[in-house]
């Protein structure tokens, strides 16, 4: 299968093969946190206007070149202006959400994110995680994993 030509497809498969029952929610949360997931992801609702995005990519270290595959990415989102979020600390890492389509596809892409190793605590480390779940119905997770050793190998 052609990635570029047919992420959609590849999204549904993947989205099929999850189960069906699991459904992420914010019971779990306490209420305050609860109003805060819910107002940024009130705050995003009309501002993705016609765009219904179906899937949310974190965009881990490395995976930011995805950005330049979007097509009708008519609208950036600086992270700073949406209620409650903390930005994250880390050289290079972005600031944004943006918003586009993959083929046929519409996607919101994460493009930087909170670590626990920053000195956040988790609720704020997971609050993207938790908006992103209150617009989409899949959530595609990426990281960039390796080694500093140049004598190991693939």
């Amino acid at each position: 299968m052609d990635l570029k030509s047919e992420p959609c497809l590849l999204l549904k498969q993947m989205h099929s093969n999850a189960n069906a029952n699991e459904q992420v929610t914010s019971a779990h949360l306490n209420e305050a946190a609860s109003d805060k997931v819910s107002e940024a992801v009130e705050y995003l609702r009309p501002l993705l206007g016609q765009i219904q995005p179906r899937v949310a990519i974190v965009c881990g270290s490395g995976w930011k070149s995805l950005s330049m595959a979007l097509q009708s990415s008519s609208l950036i989102i600086p992270l700073a202006s949406i209620p409650h979020v903390p930005l994250p600390r880390v050289t290079g890492h972005g600031q944004s959400l943006m918003v586009g389509t993959l083929g046929e596809c519409p996607v919101i892409l994460l493009l930087g994110r909170l670590h626990w190793y920053e000195g956040h605590d988790l609720e704020a480390v997971v609050f993207l995680i938790r908006v992103l779940c209150g617009l989409v119905d899949t959530l595609i997770l990426t990281n960039a994993a390796g080694g500093l050793n140049p004598n190991l190998q693939p």
